[in-house]
């Protein structure tokens, strides 16, 4: 069965020269009228194509692609229209950020304990990156789900590297255990109590009646410097254990005193650091309150 996908053009008799129309049909020895009805052919089906004035006709039988040429020759028949290439979401400037981001890492915790200080200029730099690339995700409208998730991922898997080296380094151990649990948990649970209620992203807190938790994730600065007091003093404290039993009170304590600078640093951080932390209690308390009600 032949099929074209003219149809809706069959009954198309109109040409743009409205004179050499109307004299073909007032002339009825017109050459123009025999030549179309020659063009017509077997197939009884006339289909435009365009040239540079007139729309004229052309016969087709079977089934054809649409031919349009203007003022010269268009794309050939059966080939499809050429369409810009939409760039892969893996090639996303931010997401590039993302691997690089990866990739130090990797380095800066297999020479951890044989060179502290490059571990912790790799691991600072590729947390600094994690603000760059939610830059350039903005900049350059590459925002996406993936991009989203490699950079969760990331910061959570780091994070809890760093902390795991350094329950094994200091006595209590249990209190960055304690900090990575509560690290893991504040961040699952109000991820998914935010997306099961509806909400497009994690971070939106106006129905939220506690300010801490309003400004932790509706200021940006707010949340930067709770999240690089943290980073900061997770990275002093690794640079500041000697042997694998520190006691962590008496290496506070003795950074405390031997420099001003090491204090206020200290001092900074962990006010920052309680911050954050009262703000992932309460980010437990409020996520688990949330799924219970659904």
């Amino acid at each position: 069965m032949r099929t074209t996908c003219w149809a809706p053009l069959v009954q198309l008799r109109c040409v743009l020269d409205d004179e050499r129309w109307n004299s073909a049909k007032a002339d009825p020895t017109s050459n123009w009228r025999a030549n179309r009805q020659r063009e017509r052919g077997a197939s009884g089906v006339l289909l435009p194509s365009i040239g540079s004035r007139n729309l004229s006709f052309s016969p087709v039988s079977g089934p054809v692609l649409c031919r349009l040429s203007h003022g010269g020759e268009g794309p050939m028949a059966g080939k499809s229209a050429a369409r810009p290439r939409k760039l892969s979401v893996y090639l996303y400037i931010p997401n590039i950020i993302g691997y690089i981001r990866v990739l130090m890492n990797c380095v800066a915790f297999a020479i951890c304990f044989s060179n502290k200080r490059i571990f912790s200029v790799l691991y600072f730099i590729s947390f600094v990156c994690d603000g760059v690339d939610g830059w350039c995700a903005r900049k350059f409208n590459q925002v996406s789900t993936f991009g989203a998730v490699l950079d969760m991922v990331t910061d959570r898997i780091s994070t809890a590297c760093l902390l795991v080296i350094l329950s094994q380094v200091y006595r209590p151990g249990l209190t960055f255990l304690l900090l990575l649990a509560l690290d893991i948990a504040s961040h699952w649970l109000q991820m998914y109590s935010t997306f099961l209620t509806g909400k497009v992203s994690h971070k939106d807190v106006k129905d939220s009646t506690n300010w801490l938790f309003k400004a932790y994730y509706g200021n940006r600065m707010f949340m930067a410097f709770c999240c690089v007091a943290c980073e900061v003093l997770y990275i002093l404290l690794f640079l500041r254990a000697e042997k694998e039993t520190e006691d962590l009170i008496d290496v506070l304590m003795t950074s405390a005193r031997q420099s001003p600078f090491l204090f206020v640093l200290l001092a900074l951080s962990f006010f920052w650091m309680d911050n954050k932390t009262n703000c992932q209690c309460y980010t437990d308390e409020d996520g688990s309150r949330r799924l219970c009600a659904l």
